[in-house]
């Protein structure tokens, strides 16, 4: 527990300072938060409940974290009670890691940093309950994947993304496989028994359609290309959804590509789980680090192909990170794919919400910062698709089986100077960066800074005029 102690300060002292940060900013991150206190209190007060008495946008377990706030009718507690939770929950998810020696403080430390560098969203949605119960699976998934099928499965009926990773676990534990599955159908019939026996079975899935008629948000990756041509004033502005408080691009051209999006994400899905499943079973690379590069491959698919793709999102991965941390497979891949999610999560904080009212009116910086943030989800997502495919031949097996050979087992004098030289360049690039990425870290950087400093000179100079000569 003492291990602990440090990332879970640190976390916690960052929770509480994106709060006070919301407060001297006054923009709106922590803005859905009000909507859930809006759907509890209509409980409480009222006695209509989501689900049990309409028709719902989120799964019925997504009550569990909001009921938090509904003993009190004002936001300010209700928000503190919330950021309680959030810290308890984490703080859980935390220690759990820590107690896995190195790999496990490394990994507890990349969630901590990319959390609070992801900002407001990472705190103040119903990903900060569901994504460490996704980490908590992780760490189990090898030694009780009946307990991880489980934590999975909650996390699934808070937030839906989770539960796509059920699916290649039922591969890498054939042996477990019945085990899995009962698991999840318990958790599942905890959860619905209830509102089945409240009559609201036939609202169950209602989710599934209101997830379906949404449009094309602003920031998702496919907007991508909406927000290029509004340079050209091809496409449409964006226009608000109150009744889930988003932005949404409205046109013919947002309409096929939400169209193409909706078709992409469930092909591509089934993509990434046959590659997967193929890597497995040929045996070349370990289940759990095949696991965690389908685990990686699934949730970056579910953001790309996403017409939502609202900031949050950019959590789902977590899990899968960590699990790679964990897993000492790929050592180097996950190094750079985490190093590369730090990244993202800057550029997303930085366009939502500090940005985001500039975006909307299609100012230059915003849109570039979106663009880079997007191009490299893209790059994170053909990573993995790579390495995974790459996981299962034979080739590439042989290839590394050999690098991790000690070569002095046979004899130094018998490496030739050009196998010396290139295990040398091999080894001064360990994290194996190319010029590709090297040019996304410094685009990403630039778009940092220049974004800091759109963020903070107003700030300073409304300071310094406020100051009486």
């Amino acid at each position: 527990m003492g291990g602990a102690r440090l990332p879970v300060a640190v976390f916690t002292v960052g929770c509480f300072a994106l709060i006070v940060g919301a407060a001297v900013f006054g923009h709106s991150g922590f803005g859905d938060l009000e909507l859930y206190h809006q759907w509890v209190r209509a409980g409480v007060e009222h006695g209509r409940w989501p689900v049990l008495d309409d028709a719902w946008v989120y799964p019925i377990g997504a009550l569990l974290p909001m009921a938090l706030m509904a003993p009190f009718a004002t936001m300010g507690p209700a928000l503190l009670l919330w950021t309680m939770g959030v810290v308890a929950i984490n703080a859980v998810a935390i220690t759990a890691l820590v107690r896995h020696g190195g790999a496990g403080r490394q990994a507890a430390w990349w969630w901590v940093c990319f959390a609070l560098l992801l900002g407001p969203v990472a705190i103040g949605r119903l990903e900060a309950f569901a994504i460490p119960l996704t980490i908590l699976a992780a760490q189990c998934v090898v030694r009780r994947p009946t307990v991880a099928a489980a934590l999975l499965t909650l996390a699934g009926w808070i937030k839906l993304a989770p539960i796509v990773l059920l699916l290649p676990m039922l591969v890498t534990t054939r042996r477990r496989a019945s085990s899995v599955i009962l698991s999840a159908v318990a958790v599942t019939t905890i959860i619905i028994g209830p509102v089945v026996a409240e009559g609201g079975s036939s609202r169950l899935l209602s989710f599934l359609d209101a997830q379906s008629t949404r449009g094309l948000q602003v920031e998702s990756v496919p907007a991508s290309i909406t927000t290029i041509l509004r340079w050209f004033g091809v496409a449409a502005a964006p226009h608000r959804n109150r009744a889930l408080d988003v932005w949404e691009i409205s046109g013919s051209a947002a309409g096929r590509i939400a169209a193409l999006s909706d078709l992409a994400l469930p092909i591509m899905l089934v993509a990434v789980m046959a590659i997967g499943v193929s890597a497995v079973r040929r045996g070349r690379t370990d289940s759990v680090g095949a696991l965690a590069l389908t685990w990686l491959a699934l949730s970056l698919s579910l953001v790309v192909f996403n017409k939502v793709g609202s900031a949050q999102y950019l959590t789902w991965p977590a899990a899968a990170v960590v699990l790679g941390l964990l897993s000492r497979s790929h050592d180097a891949f996950w190094r750079r794919v985490s190093s590369l999610f730090l990244a993202a999560a800057v550029l997303t904080q930085c366009i939502y919400p500090y940005l985001y009212a500039q975006l909307l009116d299609g100012r230059p910086l915003p849109t570039v910062i979106l663009l880079v943030r997007n191009g490299l989800l893209l790059w994170l997502l053909a990573l993995a698709m790579r390495e995974l495919a790459r996981s299962g031949t034979d080739r590439v097996y042989r290839r590394r089986q050999r690098e991790s050979t000690d070569i002095t087992e046979g004899g130094a004098d018998m490496v030739s100077r050009r196998t010396r030289l290139l295990l040398g360049k091999r080894q001064s690039n360990e994290w194996g960066v190319t010029a590709i990425e090297y040019a996304v870290m410094a685009s990403a950087i630039v778009a940092i800074i220049v974004a800091a400093v759109a963020i903070l000179a107003p700030k300073i100079l409304g300071a310094f005029s406020a100051i009486p000569s």
